[in-house]
């Protein structure tokens, strides 16, 4: 577990000191490869995931619709362990309340709608 958990916080740092510079094609495997830790049970590497997630999405690691196409198409949709989908469903939930949902830029109908467009995804997806 502790492998795990050190591997995670790796991915992490390299989010932090590389930001947009890494490439995509390493963060989508970073992506997928992370999300199948979500099989784990433990509290610390979940807790890690969540926060390596949130670091991939807020330094700009992938572009917003390759963060999201990349969770619910390529993993959300086709993992085999339902867990793990709900799990990316879960953060990905989480990341788009706290970006979109949760700024006053004055795009509020326009992230309400895309929230709920996802909702719908996500409960077609369950």
């Amino acid at each position: 577990m502790l492998v795990f958990i050190e591997a995670i916080k790796t991915v992490d740092y390299l989010a932090n000191l590389l930001r947009s510079s890494m490439k995509q094609a390493k963060a989508k495997s970073f992506l997928t490869l992370l999300a199948d830790k979500y099989k784990e049970t433990k509290t610390a590497v979940l807790a890690a995931l969540e926060k390596t997630f949130d670091a991939l999405f807020v330094h700009r690691c992938l572009s917003p619709n390759s963060f999201f196409e990349t969770l619910i198409n390529q993993i959300a949709a086709a993992h085999k362990n339902p867990r793990v989908r709900q799990m990316v469903l879960d953060r990905v939930e989480i990341i788009m309340e706290r970006t979109y949902l949760c700024s006053s830029t004055g795009q509020s109908k326009n992230a309400s709608q895309l929230f709920t467009t996802f909702k719908q995804v996500k409960d077609k997806l369950k």
